[in-house]
């Protein structure tokens, strides 16, 4: 909405009829107000990331109007280890090429006084490899880039909700059409507009030739029973977004647990030949899966890390995940090294004050004791119910089978 807005008569007769006594500003003093208000809060933030070691999450699109835009956000914790978020640039891009998203990144990150950097976020597009590759290559000559930048780049969220955000849609959808199931049932016999509306012939063009067809009809006993077992489905990849796109609660060491699930279960459907709609989508699913996750090697290794490191598991969470995958235990042992290896890089990196600079003001986070809740559906046979699901706590259980195992063949 443009500034103009409060000098209209309309607008100004809008404000009156709420509140008479309340004397609307003019458009000068409210574009006065807001640049007041981002120069008190671009300092604020400043004064807080000063010194500090971040990350960075970007994101490119273009409009309607066919004009590209970059936003670009700061996870990061101070030294009193609160977690905050910010975002610290919305703005056009020349295009979505590399080199021109790694220059905008780079005035966006010198604007702020941000010259130390942990990991850059981006979405599996090939020009994001270049854009890292720049960051990568002006850190360096800057003198800050952290072991060399093999914690730097860092696949969006770690798994294709490109895909996963269209087909969470499409959960929402079901799990409202479920609860109005007997509704539905009644109308296909009762209500003249329902059945009309399924009578209606449509156009549709199969192999480039239109044609005209009536629609497929009301959903009936079996669609239901299909259609139940794709919410079943869909339901885990609509917690895994909502967990994992969490931002007031740690999730690094969630990922790692939550996307190998997701493949154990996609890898299930693909074999799974009692629903053929259901099998087609996981076997797209699986496509995109295999370009983020193909090579467990090309993974970034501080997923790895900010597992081992959850006291709760430590590195058997680890074994199981791999396991999992089907890794045999030299494999294991060998990316328990490798991990372990990292885990001491980083030790030695913050002791030397590479992550956390001295002269950094401590600043603690009242945003972190907000924890981020959401509650999920789970649908059984009848409706929808509240239910949640922790992926840990499957694992956890699996650790803890495996241990009793191990105890018996003792």
């Amino acid at each position: 909405m443009p500034f103009r807005v409060v000098d209209q008569e309309d607008f100004r007769d809008f404000i009156r009829d709420l509140n008479p006594k309340y004397k609307l500003p003019n458009r000068h003093k409210v574009v006065a107000t807001v640049l007041e208000l981002y120069v008190e809060k671009n300092a604020k933030i400043k004064s807080v990331i000063e010194g500090l070691r971040v990350s960075i999450t970007t994101d490119t699109w273009t409009s309607i109007q066919m004009i590209n835009y970059m936003v670009i956000t700061a996870p990061f914790l101070d030294t009193n280890w609160g977690l905050h978020k910010r975002i610290l640039n919305f703005v056009q891009v020349i295009s979505h090429k590399g080199d021109d998203i790694g220059r905008c990144l780079e005035v966006c990150l010198n604007d702020w006084g941000i010259d130390k950097v942990f990991s850059i976020t981006v979405d599996n597009a090939s020009a994001n490899d270049t854009a890292i590759a720049y960051m990568k290559k002006r850190l360096k000559s800057n003198g800050t880039l952290l072991l060399d930048g093999a914690h730097l780049h860092m696949r969006m969220s770690s798994i294709p909700f490109d895909v996963v955000t269209r087909w969470n849609a499409t959960y929402e959808m079901l799990n409202s059409a479920f609860k109005f199931k007997e509704v539905f049932s009644k109308m296909a016999f009762k209500c003249d507009s329902f059945i009309a509306y399924f009578k209606e012939e449509v156009s549709k063009e199969v192999d480039g030739v239109t044609t005209k067809a009536k629609r497929v009809g009301s959903p009936e006993v079996d669609d239901w029973e299909r259609s139940m077992s794709f919410a079943h489905f869909l339901k885990k990849f609509y917690d895994a977004t909502l967990t994992l796109r969490a931002t007031l609660t740690p999730t690094s060491h969630l990922i790692l647990s939550t996307v190998i699930a997701l493949q154990v279960e996609i890898q299930e459907q693909i074999l799974n030949t009692s629903n053929a709609t259901l099998q087609s989508v996981a076997t797209s699913m699986k496509l995109k899966f295999d370009k983020y996750w193909g090579y467990i090697e090309n993974v970034n290794p501080i997923l790895f890390v900010a597992q081992a490191l959850d006291p709760r598991y430590k590195f058997d969470m680890l074994e199981t995940n791999l396991e999992e995958l089907g890794y045999g235990w030299d494999k294991i042992r060998e990316e328990k090294v490798r991990v372990k290896g990292y885990v001491t890089e980083l030790y030695n990196a913050y002791k030397k004050g590479v992550v956390f600079s001295s002269s950094t003001s401590s600043t603690s986070s009242s945003a972190t004791s907000n924890v981020e809740q959401r509650s999920s559906v789970v649908l059984d046979d009848v409706g929808g119910v509240i239910v949640d699901i922790d992926v840990a706590s499957k694992m956890t259980k699996k650790i803890q089978r495996k241990k009793q195992r191990h105890i018996k063949m003792r």
